[in-house]
């Protein structure tokens, strides 16, 4: 999630302090950090799961950046390279990303889970596998199927039977909280790796705030499948899409024009924060895959911006339909895009 200036807010994840290859080092040990192809990923504290391994983190960080690379060239956009490798913070304790928070200008970070700063062209995350929903998930379901796993063996079948039904039960809940996990790995870790990639490649350059709708739709376009990436179709993201038919459905889909020129709409405390996220995604992917040039041309107009420009919501929207024709022709034009959109199956 990217805040209106210099900030983004998130969630996040967990990784294992361990590993073969993969081990934290720095110069004199002073300072560990895992060392990717093109980030540098500090730990703060001890982390847990994968993030070496196959389908780690750390892959999935390399993932992203190949994803959000292929893209951009397809685009055919001005980039830029890094000097340095890209910086990712993991926090495992409420204090720890507080102050660092605190220090990137969030006051108030007690519902976040992580945060991209653009000011210091950072991404820091707190480990959701270890703290908050998920592991007291984890636990609740332990707690109930634990005793049964336990119990002695029986001839009874009834008793068997039911047995059986309650630890399968308890097998669909665990499998359920996997799904939420593996949700979160995309819309949050994808999402603000994806914010970090775009402005490390200058898609727009840190020194030119890019307007929220952009920036966050952006980033939802590799909140998929990583494997099954494809610059000219990334793919139909079911969880923006499923939000968008929610909000479609109650009549509560904000106006275009407030999605384009909007700032306050993106900001995750705000009520429609989840819509103005879905409308996003959906008029991104519609300019990936119906409007490539024009998206192209978009982009190059923010790049030439000055650096102390800041458009107000009249001047993103007068930028928007320099680019893509007016903005009254596309609720029509959204309305037909989104209604042939397949949700596809496997999540």
């Amino acid at each position: 999630m990217m805040r209106s200036g210099s900030i983004g807010a998130i969630l996040l994840i967990g990784i294992v302090a361990q590993a073969a290859s993969g081990q934290p080092g720095g110069p004199g040990n002073a300072s560990p950090y895992y060392p990717t192809e093109h980030f540098r990923v500090t730990p703060n504290g001890a982390m847990f799961n994968n993030i070496t391994g196959p389908g780690g983190l750390l892959t999935r960080f390399e993932k992203t950046h190949a994803a959000v690379t292929a893209l951009v060239r397809q685009l055919g956009v001005p980039t830029t390279q890094p000097a340095e490798k890209m910086s990712v913070i993991l926090a495992t304790d409420r204090d720890t990303f507080r102050g660092l928070a605190y220090g990137a200008g969030i006051e108030k970070s007690d519902t976040l889970l992580g945060f991209f700063d653009r000011g210091s062209d950072q991404t820091v995350l707190i480990d959701f596998t270890v703290l908050g929903d998920i592991p007291r998930k984890r636990s609740q379901i332990s707690e109930l199927v634990n005793p049964v796993r336990s119990l002695p063996p029986t001839n009874d079948a009834k008793e068997q039977a039911r047995r059986d039904a309650f630890l399968k039960q308890g097998a669909e809940q665990f499998a359920a909280v996997e799904q939420l996990e593996e949700q979160l790995f995309r819309t949050v870790v994808q999402h603000e790796v994806a914010h970090l990639v775009l402005c490390d490649l200058g898609v727009p350059p840190r020194d030119r705030p890019a307007p929220p709708w952009f920036g966050e739709g952006m980033a939802a376009l590799f909140e998929g499948p990583l494997d099954r990436f494809s610059p000219r179709d990334p793919g139909v993201n079911v969880f923006r899409l499923t939000d968008y038919r929610a909000a479609a459905a109650e009549k509560k889909l904000l106006p275009w024009r407030t999605v384009v020129g909007g700032q306050a709409e993106f900001r995750p405390e705000a009520a429609p924060a989840s819509t103005a996220y879905a409308q996003a995604w959906l008029l991104a992917y519609w300019a990936v895959r119906e409007e490539p040039g024009k998206l192209a041309a978009y982009i190059r107009a923010i790049q030439r911006r000055g650096t102390d420009s800041v458009p107000n919501s009249d001047a993103q929207v007068a930028e928007f339909e320099l680019a893509f024709g007016p903005i009254g022709e596309l609720d029509a034009k959204m309305t037909k895009f989104a209604a042939g959109l397949s949700l596809p199956s496997g999540k």
